[in-house]
């Protein structure tokens, strides 16, 4: 009696359509928070690399040449594991629900993102994206007592122009102290 049931079902299952038109039509559905393609948003992106120190496959890589700091992400290598877009502190990473990513051209599965980088005005050397810099200031002026931001503004002004290294060397000469009002 069992065989026969089953026999019922399969005749029952040949008059209805169970699959789906999928590489030539939509998918049927794509479940909520589905983590597909990441994408930079360029506008907010500072550059700090935080995203290339956490990715486990290392998909993410950095290329430093003429004062310019390019961020790569290979989609290739992308494990959509979402860890670049928990890290990033601008929110400049988003996992989208774009899951198609099959391409022909290696080339073609791959994401940038160019920032400019700040030049010591000492030694010549290319020492840290120049967004990022920008976005520090900011986020420091802001928490200062309005009394002391213009002192604090103008030391900061001489500290942004500096390598760590210069700013070691010529800490005296500059006449400067970053910690003096916190």
């Amino acid at each position: 009696m069992v065989n026969l049931r089953v026999l019922v079902e399969a005749f029952k299952s040949l008059a209805r359509c169970v699959t789906i038109k999928y590489p030539f039509g939509p998918p049927a559905y794509t479940p909520e928070g589905m983590r597909g393609k990441p994408e930079f948003d360029m506008e907010k992106c500072v550059g700090c690399g935080g995203c290339f120190n956490c990715c486990p496959p290392e998909a993410i890589a950095i290329m430093e040449e003429d004062g310019k700091r390019r961020i790569e992400i290979n989609l290739g290598k992308c494990l959509y594991c979402a860890t670049c877009q928990e890290v990033c502190p601008e929110d400049a990473i988003t996992l989208t629900s774009k899951f198609e990513l099959a391409v022909y051209d290696l080339s073609q599965a791959k994401e940038t993102v160019e920032v400019s980088q700040v030049k010591c005005e000492n030694c010549g050397c290319y020492f840290a994206p120049e967004p990022q810099i920008l976005k520090v200031r900011d986020r420091v002026l802001s928490k200062i007592n309005p009394v002391q931001r213009e002192t604090i503004e103008k030391d900061f002004q001489v500290y942004s122009k500096y390598c760590p290294t210069c700013r070691k060397q010529l800490s005296f000469k500059l006449n400067y102290h970053p910690r003096k009002y916190y």
